[in-house]
């Protein structure tokens, strides 16, 4: 719900991926969180969610650049080969959580950091021996 809060906030103008002042934004989310939750999150502690967040989004972003990682909006999972998926393991752990959980707040994070945030980590080695096959309901089509 965070995120979601977070999102609207940046639809309306009033939270910056840029490094602008975010205070109100998510001020805004802490009360909407605290409101709906009956809960007393404190500013310190949301803001470090925002700060999750982005990195969220980066290594998401960056994960979506790689060959062999694909991101299926319909299901909301991702899918890379194990091969692909220990290349990425090696260079940014926290990539882990996508490989079992995907990230269902892709699309608020997308509103939330509308300009290039992309975390680039060491470039991974990723198998050059790549083949995608594609099938149709009458063959099987090596590509």
């Amino acid at each position: 719900m965070f995120a979601e809060v977070l999102a609207d906030q940046a639809t309306l103008g009033n939270y910056s991926c840029n490094g602008g002042d975010n205070s109100d934004a998510i001020a805004t989310a802490q009360y909407v969180i605290n409101m709906s939750f009956k809960k007393k999150f404190d500013f310190k502690k949301c803001n470090r969610q925002a700060n999750k967040l982005k990195k969220r989004h980066g290594v998401f972003s960056w994960l979506l650049s790689l060959d062999g990682f694909h991101y299926d909006q319909s299901t909301k999972w991702t899918h890379a080969s194990k091969e692909v998926w220990r290349s990425i393991l090696k260079v940014e752990l926290f990539a882990y959580a996508y490989e079992v959980y995907s990230d269902p707040c892709w699309d608020n994070l997308k509103i939330i950091f509308r300009s290039p945030s992309v975390v680039t980590p060491q470039p991974i080695p990723i198998s050059m021996h790549r083949e995608i096959i594609e099938i149709n309901s009458d063959e099987m089509t090596l590509l």
